[in-house]
């Protein structure tokens, strides 16, 4: 959960009073209502331009291989490399 309100009263005896948690139906004072809204907009926007773009998915995909995945291709890279330097060894 992103954003959410909390409905509060502050009583007579100097106590805070939670009344209750909203996650969607957030009550916006009108004085600040458009910095609110814009801020409420960006924030999705961003949200979903991360999660949705290209690139971001190519970045998942690429940190989403497994450790072990990742280990029989280091040791792909090391036979190949082993069989490079062998060739050039009997070449001379």
């Amino acid at each position: 959960m992103d954003i959410f309100a909390i409905d509060a009263l502050h009583g007579t005896d100097g106590k805070d009073y939670i009344i209750e948690l909203n996650d969607c139906a957030i009550g916006i004072l009108t004085e600040v209502w458009e910095e609110d809204s814009m801020t409420m907009v960006q924030m999705a926007l961003d949200k979903m331009n991360a999660n949705l773009s290209p690139s971001e998915k190519k970045k998942k995909t690429k940190s989403a291989k497994s450790k072990d995945t990742k280990k029989k291709e280091e040791k792909e890279e090391k036979k190949e490399s082993k069989k490079k330097k062998g060739t050039k060894s009997k070449a001379k």
